[in-house]
């Protein structure tokens, strides 16, 4: 994962928001960090 893509993570986690992204980078982070949303587009 780049480094620009683990600060939107940390973003969304910490405001409560979802990640919408169409790349799976994002879906390895969610199942190691429960409060991480993604919606793949």
């Amino acid at each position: 994962m780049r480094i620009l893509d683990a600060l939107i993570a940390a973003a969304a986690v910490e405001h409560g928001l979802s990640v919408v992204t169409q790349h799976d980078d994002f879906a390895a982070v969610a199942t190691a960090h429960e409060d991480l949303r993604v919606r793949r587009v």
